[in-house]
């Protein structure tokens, strides 16, 4: 709540040193109190998503994606953020191998 309060940009140790050679970005993360974690705003404000086709997956412990994914799209306005983001109780970690199947087979990235 600290880092909340402060809108502090945590540095990141290490870079992606070839981001723009991937056309497909997974980005995951944990819901903390509501939000995104204060990294993950460092992370989406260090690199250009143009063009790139982002996909979301969160924990939470009860408040779903909390207004995350819109977040993230106003964020990457200029990439094609999937809105249909998975998310999973972490309550419901045993469920994980299968409901994650399932939903790569509704965005279409399995068979």
């Amino acid at each position: 709540q600290e880092e909340q309060r402060q809108d502090a940009r945590p540095e990141i140790k290490d870079t992606i040193q070839n981001f723009e050679d991937y056309d497909t970005i997974f980005i995951g993360y944990p819901i903390w109190w509501s939000d995104l974690p204060q990294i993950l705003y460092t992370f989406l404000e260090s690199y250009d998503f143009t063009g790139k086709n982002v996909y979301l997956f969160s924990t939470n412990g009860g408040s779903g994606l909390a207004g995350t994914v819109s977040t993230i799209t106003s964020k990457l306005d200029t990439a094609n953020v999937n809105s249909n983001a998975f998310k999973l109780h972490r309550n419901s970690m045993e469920d994980a191998p299968e409901e994650v199947e399932t939903w790569l087979k509704e965005i279409d990235i399995i068979d």
